[in-house]
């Protein structure tokens, strides 16, 4: 049987894109879909039972169907947060409807036995975690830079006097405003007496 690729990603995802010509190009059958579209663009039917141990059943898109005994591997990759999905609904019911949809047709994407994952999500949201990667890093044995997490001034401020070059970053950066702009905080540069390390 002719295994497919289940691409999970959002729409403006340029470096699917190239990942799925290059899946075109060897003919591979590749099923895009981003689970955010729940709803009329996007359907599905899962079922599991004693007798059939493992999810089955179709997930139909705009352009594609693909039943999920059929899928061999899955390219998971940025897709859109549900919760954008039911934007225009009021408070409790969108937070209800993205909950259900996150643990329903993400439950079942997510939990695919017989299917290659790169990544699986749970990896994903493991490695999001910059401190543990930090970790990670270290016990393998690769070089990485004195590292401080804080939000104690006097520390701050004792770390960059006692090294010559510190770049203070965030983790995640800044969330989108209220007109749903998006901001930035760049990676600068710190020294033991920036206004940054004072005490105001």
């Amino acid at each position: 049987m002719a295994r497919t690729v289940l691409v999970v990603t959002a729409l403006e995802d340029v470096t699917a894109d190239w990942v799925i010509a290059a899946l075109n190009e060897r003919g591979v059958t590749v099923v895009r879909v981003d689970p955010a579209d729940v709803g009329p663009r996007l359907s599905f039917g899962f079922r599991i039972g004693a007798d059939a141990p493992a999810w089955s059943g179709l997930l139909r898109t705009e352009s594609r169907d693909v039943e999920l005994g059929e899928v061999g591997a899955v390219y998971h990759r940025r897709p859109t947060p549900f919760r954008d999905r039911f934007a225009r609904l009021p408070r409790q019911q969108r937070d209800f409807a993205a909950v259900e949809a996150r643990h329903g047709l993400g439950g079942v994407l997510n939990d695919l036995r017989s299917a290659v994952y790169v990544n699986r999500p749970a990896a994903v949201a493991r490695a999001e975690f910059k401190p543990g990667q930090l970790r990670r890093f270290a016990e393998l044995g690769l070089r990485i830079p004195a590292t401080l997490v804080t939000n104690d001034l006097v520390a701050a401020r004792d770390f960059a006097a006692r090294h010559p070059s510190v770049v203070c970053k965030t983790f995640r950066g800044l969330p989108p405003g209220e007109d749903g702009r998006a901001g930035a905080i760049w990676t600068q540069r710190v020294h033991s007496d920036d206004s940054t390390t004072r005490s105001r």
